[in-house]
């Protein structure tokens, strides 16, 4: 039986990204953690865009247009990380922490 036509892309650590250079490495470091950043507040103005419909519809208006460039914004460093890795940013692990999946904690 063959192989499906798509495959998940497996998981990589920061630090086994091969870079062209010192620079580069250091700048996907800050791209990456400004990604993670990004998408958490995102979430957050998504949640308050929520709040906002039933409360004021002109604000909520304003909202979601600043959500709609944040994603953009979003995109485009997503898009710029992959240029410089090759990989998906939602693939990256950070090194700084440790997930232990098999904790009960």
């Amino acid at each position: 039986m063959s192989e499906p036509y798509t495959r998940s892309q497996p998981y990589v650590k920061f630090n086994d990204i091969k870079f062209l250079n010192r620079q580069h490495k250091n700048l996907c470091k800050l791209l990456h953690k400004q990604i993670r950043e990004m998408e958490d507040d995102l979430m957050a103005e998504e949640e308050c865009h929520n709040f906002l419909k039933n409360v004021n519809e002109e604000a909520a208006r304003i909202s979601h247009r600043a959500i709609e460039n944040n994603r953009k914004i979003l995109f485009a460093m997503k898009l710029v990380f992959w240029y410089y890795t090759g990989c998906n940013s939602t693939h990256v692990l950070d090194e700084d922490k440790y997930v232990d999946i098999f904790s009960l904690v």
